[in-house]
Parts: structure tokens; sequence; C-alpha cells
């Protein structure tokens, strides 16, 4: 089993949203988006990416991005705790998975907001689609 961390565009998502907790992970992103543990001091290498080239002095320099990159649990507690948020994943036949998102109102309890019926082969992709459709509910 690995920790699933959120994808580079839930991240920037995040940070638009207010998210700035500590995480010992960070996307860094040049040429490739690479995903930088601090904890063992590695790089995981992604999908190859376009480069951001600024103009430096007349040579082509790459320009460094960092975002967080939280776990995907960590993500969805500070959502929780924050925000007042929650995804509901449950399983469907055919080994698929669903996603709804709830939000605490105190004056009314529950409130959902539907995903249409819209099916994923993991709990992990479920999970990633409802992180961002809590954020965007921010």
């Amino acid at each position: 089993m690995k920790e699933e961390f959120i994808k580079l565009e839930t991240a920037e998502l995040a940070v638009s949203k207010g998210f700035k907790e500590h995480c010992e992970c960070r996307w860094v992103y040049q040429r490739k988006h690479t995903l930088y543990d601090l904890r063992r001091g590695e790089d995981i290498t992604f999908e190859e990416t376009p480069p951001r080239i600024t103009n430096y002095n007349g040579y082509d320099k790459y320009e460094i991005n960092l975002a967080p990159a939280p776990s995907q649990g960590f993500l969805q507690k500070w959502l929780r705790e924050e925000h007042g948020l929650h995804p509901h994943i449950c399983w469907i036949e055919g080994n698929d998975w669903h996603v709804d998102v709830y939000k605490w109102k105190e004056e009314n309890g529950l409130m959902s907001s539907p995903n249409a019926y819209k099916h994923y082969k993991t709990y992990e992709e479920a999970l990633e689609v409802g992180l961002n459709l809590m954020l965007d509910l921010i």
C-alpha cells in the first residue's frame, strides 16, 4: 500500500482556497510534474509537461513552481474541520465508485451536492474528485 497524494491541479486549487498547512511533500514543477518528498529526500516523477519559460538576461530559464502535496486524507480532514465539508464515497455494482459531497449547515443539517451519477474506477479517483468538488464549494 502507498500513501496517495493529491494531484497538482488539486494542490493549486487548495492553495487558492486558503490551504496553508505544512506538508512534508511538495509539488515542484519545471519540465515535469515532480513530487518531492521531504521525508525521504527523493523525487517521484510524473507525466511530462511543457516547461514554463521566462527570459532572464537573454537566456531561457525554467521557472520553478511549488505547491503543497498533502495526502488525500490530510486535505479531506482540513476540508472537514475548517469548512464543514465531507465526501460520501460509496461502492456501486460493477466495481465502480461514486462520490457525493455534503456540507454541514448548523441550521439545516446536511446539505447534499450531487455529482450527477458519475462513476470512478478506484476509491482514490473518486476521493480526488470529491476533494475538488469540496474545494469548489468554498
